[in-house]
């Protein structure tokens, strides 16, 4: 299982388009891509503010994916540490499951302290999740044991 920490907005939803929770098709068509790649064996969880607004059911609604699929972080004490609350959620899930990979998309790298190269991917805010960014996450999803020791040195 993969768990991929999903920010929406400058990802899905390009930051120069209205904040009315409409989805670029385009952008959600990479992300079916990483779904596909994944065989299904994926999690999904929402970082973004939405998760403030929307259930898990009406997020997974909004992404077109089965609501199994999806999760959403629990809202932080500080919402500008988001990188922090993936380890914090991912400890939980090493706890129970041993080492499992993870990946983050986000507009926002400086909510991410420390050093997570090959773990965050970011977007444009204006682009989001492009054929650029796809390309780097794919190429890391192929590089399995690199990513393993990527994520369990933010680990540590």
């Amino acid at each position: 299982m993969l768990y991929l920490f999903l920010d929406i907005d400058g990802v899905l939803r390009p930051d120069s388009k209205p904040n009315n929770y409409v989805l670029s098709n385009h952008l959600l068509g990479s992300l079916y891509q990483v779904v596909a790649l994944t065989d299904g064996n994926l999690k999904i969880v929402v970082t973004s503010s939405w998760r403030l607004v929307m259930d898990r059911a009406s997020i997974a609604k909004k992404l077109k994916l089965p609501a199994n699929m999806v999760e959403v972080m629990p809202v932080l004490d500080d919402e500008n540490a988001r990188g922090g609350g993936v380890i914090a959620y991912m400890a939980k899930v090493y706890a129970e499951k041993g080492e499992t990979p993870f990946m983050a998309l986000d507009d926002q790298p400086d909510l991410y302290e420390g050093f997570w190269d090959g773990v965050l991917f970011p977007c444009e805010p204006d682009s989001g999740f492009d054929d650029g960014v796809l390309a780097l996450l794919k190429s890391r999803l192929s590089q399995k044991t690199a990513l393993f020791k990527a994520c369990a040195s933010l680990m540590l």
